[in-house]
């Protein structure tokens, strides 16, 4: 298997208030709330605020993801 990163770019005067990212299956998923235990194709990156490593060990990984990002910006 290989793995494959899936990232949005973090604010650069602001916040990420919210990442999902949702499965070729349907299902979705908080990235800031998964953890080691919490699915065994899927990890958060620890170094950002909305990015996740998908690990390619099966063919229930293929298909659509996408990883959504709710945050905002202050301006000057």
């Amino acid at each position: 298997g290989s793995v494959a990163t899936i990232a949005l770019p973090d604010y650069a005067y602001g916040d990420t208030v919210r990442c999902q990212i949702v499965k070729p299956d349907g299902n979705m998923y908080n990235v800031q709330e998964l953890d080691d235990n919490h699915d065994e194709f899927i990890s958060k990156v620890p170094s950002t605020n909305c990015a996740v490593l998908v690990n390619v060990t099966s063919e229930k990984v293929i298909g659509k993801w996408m990883l959504i990002s709710e945050g905002f910006e202050l301006s000057g």
